[in-house]
């Protein structure tokens, strides 16, 4: 799962994603998705603007309070695909879903 712009890259890098709108653009949204536990980790990036800044302020609090891992930079999510490749090969199986595998084998 992905918002519009970050669904748009992975596609172009040969990652399927299904889009989910961001907080600001409505519901369901990113935020609801992760109160029903159906996002189990986010990799949250933002353009900079003021409704991204406002948006990924309150991701990142509905992450610590629902105790999901957050990941805020493209540094950050290589060294956790490093770390996590170290724990053996990436499987269909993995915990955080087929998804998570293909950003991973990407970023490797």
């Amino acid at each position: 799962m992905a918002t519009r712009g970050t669904a748009a890259a992975l596609r172009e890098g040969g990652v399927e994603a299904t889009e989910v709108l961001k907080i600001q653009e409505g519901r369901p949204n990113a935020g609801d998705l992760m109160k029903n536990g159906d996002i189990s980790m986010m990799f949250i990036t933002s353009t900079g603007n003021e409704e991204d800044v406002r948006d990924g302020k309150n991701l990142r609090r509905l992450a610590l309070a629902l105790k999901v891992p957050i990941i805020t930079t493209l540094a950050g999510a290589r060294a956790t695909v490093q770390v996590r490749s170290g724990l053996g090969p990436f499987s269909e199986n993995c915990p955080c879903g087929p998804a998570f595998v293909l950003i991973c084998n990407l970023l490797l």
